[in-house]
């Protein structure tokens, strides 16, 4: 440093990354650099070259600004979604956003720079320290950018490569997804097509596109739909800009953005409807949407942890092929946004697991009986997660195929948060199973009241606040407790009671730990059904539905100390009085069977004795009138429920729990009418009368 005065090494270093550039601009692919030194130098140095790139394209994510860029804070690199970036310039930092720094990457374009800041005093988890130790590097004291071998892009291995390959047209994949999107509209009804692709295919830009260019030939109403509306900023852009670029004066097209719970309710008409991120999705949601919509292309991201994996391609795909016959598949693999010869991308892949598969079973263990005695239960060691890779790769692959909202903040928060913790179960040496835990509680007194009054939402604490907050139990959040944050088998040997296995294991290594364990859920029939078969009791369901999956979320504990019953049953005894309320109130319109197994899943005092209303029983017999009788029908439940262990009709549970209307009842059920609908309730009430009067 001494050797060269601070303009020669600026200008010389200045030079080194343009060079770079240069190289990357010339084979569409991302050139990245680290800058590794004091802040001033860092932004002296970006000083000189950021007006190189156009204004609205260049940005910083990161807590403090640079003069000439556009200042995004860590966590809202999402905002970037839809645009084309340049310059994408990110602060390292104790504030780095994983979920942030993957969504503003995929804007970045083939030609672009990405430059990421890192000082000397950086705190960061050796696994990301590594991953960054990849890419070229410019330190302060240096010259020129080092670049490592593997990421080299004027290599001359490389550079013979590129130039024996012939130019790919990178736009064909997305123009014939264009023309099949068209063809969903002018051809049959009741074919849907099927899109899929990697990130930065084009697939969400194709949907906007094919609808810009329905244009001028009719009316037309697209509606789009997906898990959140973050999802579909690509798809409005590109109609935006495809229908600005027409010479056409008035737009007959339009493309409009529902929520996927609004869709199902208010049923909208439409010419056209889109389901992006489809595999974030419930399947019950899917199938309804199909049943109603006879126009639809359905898409879905399979790498990235956008798409929940297998429930989408194991569940509904066959599904769908058997209910509409004419269905059509397209995968688009080509990138858009960069070269296929681009390096970043499989970086980013493998630093955030993006690409993470399930591990390929032998067949012998998917269709014989498991053998208990050759299953390893562990806990996964974050200190060494770099010499465990395989291991790793293989339970995180299980998380976000079992669950789509499983993302790169995951694995950041489990190598460096010092509460979660990642167990594993193994089947002859092969990962089968992941279950994610994070301990909460032991909160001191004075923030659990400041937490009771609305005055403080401490973050990793998910259940003791809620309890504390919604149910005024503070000993829920003065006692400790392992919260279930995901629980993933693999999906050829589910069923066979590998999840049952983890949650045992994991009570065996809580015990005298904990007080008690917990876990929060989307609720649907077969969940809650799963965890009350765990010796998991209900305490409370939320007040407002989850808008992506259509679900009310549920916590359901388990005791582990003799200090946590007292309360927990205080807690289950308030969920059983107001469960009855929440299912003809907020959560009046959940699935029949969701309010049984729930009605289920509540504890009943038990019963000695039946007294049923004499109008009841003249009323199944055709008497009287339903408003008569209704006040009467409501002690039914618990009777049925105690007596007939469990079984109820659902028709039953519809009218007399959820106070549905007739009108909805025979939507749902089938019916005529109301008539129709009455009279199947006074059939089905009279065959429960008969069953309560025989025991």
């Amino acid at each position: 440093m001494a050797n060269h005065s601070l303009s020669y090494r600026i200008n010389s270093q200045l030079s080194s990354i343009t060079q770079l550039q240069q190289l990357a601009q010339a084979q569409f692919v991302r050139a990245v650099t680290v800058l590794k030194g004091e802040s001033q130098w860092q932004q002296t140095l970006l000083s000189h070259f950021v007006d190189h790139f156009p204004l609205p394209s260049r940005f910083h994510i990161g807590s403090t600004k640079i003069d000439g860029l556009v200042n995004i804070p860590p966590n809202q690199g999402k905002r970037l979604l839809g645009q084309d970036t340049q310059l994408l310039v990110v602060t390292i930092d104790k504030q780095f956003d994983a979920n942030s720094f993957n969504a503003a990457l995929g804007t970045l374009v083939g030609g672009g720079l990405l430059i990421l800041l890192q000082s000397e005093q950086s705190s960061l988890h050796p696994w990301l320290v590594g991953a960054i130790s990849e890419l070229p590097t410019l330190e302060e004291s240096s010259l020129e950018v080092a670049q490592p071998s593997c990421f080299c892009l004027d290599d001359e291995t490389r550079l013979t490569s590129l130039a024996s390959k012939s130019a790919i047209n990178r736009f064909e994949q997305q123009e014939e997804a264009v023309e099949l999107i068209h063809h969903v509209v002018s051809g049959h009804r009741k074919r849907p097509l099927v899109l899929t692709a990697d990130r930065g295919r084009g697939k969400s830009s194709a949907l906007g596109i094919a609808a810009a260019r329905f244009n001028g030939y009719r009316p037309l109403r697209v509606l789009i739909t997906a898990p959140s509306k973050t999802a579909v900023v690509s798809a409005l852009a590109h109609f935006n800009s495809e229908l600005a670029g027409q010479s056409l004066s008035a737009s007959s097209v339009t493309l409009e953005f529902i929520a996927p719970d609004e869709l199902l309710q208010t049923k909208p008409n439409c010419d056209l409807l889109y389901v992006d991120e489809a595999a974030a999705l419930p399947i019950s949601m899917l199938k309804q949407m199909v049943e109603h919509y006879h126009r639809m292309v359905i898409s879905t991201t399979i790498h990235g942890y956008e798409g929940c994996g297998r429930g989408f391609s194991v569940k509904f795909l066959p599904w769908l092929t058997e209910n509409r016959k004419g269905t059509k598949s397209y995968h688009l693999d080509t990138p858009i946004r960069w070269s296929q010869f681009d390096l970043l991308e499989p970086w980013a892949s493998s630093t955030f697991l993006l690409n993470a598969e399930l591990t390929s079973l032998p067949k012998p263990m998917v269709t014989e009986p498991i053998r208990r005695e050759a299953l390893t239960w562990e806990s996964f060691d974050s200190a060494s997660a770099s010499s465990n890779r395989k291991c790793l790769d293989a339970a995180f692959a299980l998380l976000v195929n079992a669950h789509y909202q499983t993302s790169p903040n995951d694995l950041m928060w489990l190598l460096n948060n010092k509460t979660m913790k990642l167990y594993i179960m193994s089947y002859d040496d092969i990962v089968v199973g992941s279950l994610l835990v994070n301990r909460e509680g032991e909160l001191d007194t004075e923030l659990i009241e400041r937490v009771q009054l609305g005055r403080a939402r401490p973050a990793g604490h998910l259940v003791p606040m809620e309890l504390s907050n919604h149910l005024g139990l503070s000993a829920a959040a003065l006692q400790t407790c392992f919260r279930v944050m995901r629980i993933a088998v693999h999906p050829l040997l589910q069923g066979k009671g590998l999840g049952t296995e983890m949650l045992s294991a994991l009570s065996q290594v809580a015990k005298g730990d904990v007080d008690y364990l917990a876990t929060n859920f989307g609720a649907t029939t077969e969940l809650v059904r799963f965890w009350k078969a765990n010796e998991f009791g209900p305490v409370r369901i939320g007040s407002a539905k989850d808008k992506a999956s259509g679900t009310f979320s549920s916590t359901f504990i388990r005791p582990l100390s003799a200090d946590s019953v007292e309360w927990i049953d205080e807690a289950r005894n308030q969920f059983n009085g107001s469960l009855y309320f929440a299912l003809r109130s907020h959560a009046q319109d959940v699935e029949p069977s969701l309010a049984l197994s729930l009605m289920n899943s509540a504890e009943s005092k038990s019963l000695s004795s039946i007294s049923v209303s004499p109008l009841v029983s003249n009323y199944a017999r055709g008497g009287n009138s339903f408003n008569s009788v209704r006040p009467f029908l409501a002690p039914l439940l618990p009777l049925a429920l105690s007596f007939n262990a469990g079984h109820l009709s659902l028709l039953i549970v519809a009218v007399v729990a959820q106070e549905w209307s007739w009108t909805a009842i025979a939507e749902y059920f089938g019916f005529a009418g109301k008539k129709q609908a009455e009279q199947a309730f006074r059939e089905e009430l009279s065959q429960l009368l008969t069953v309560l009067q025989c025991k």
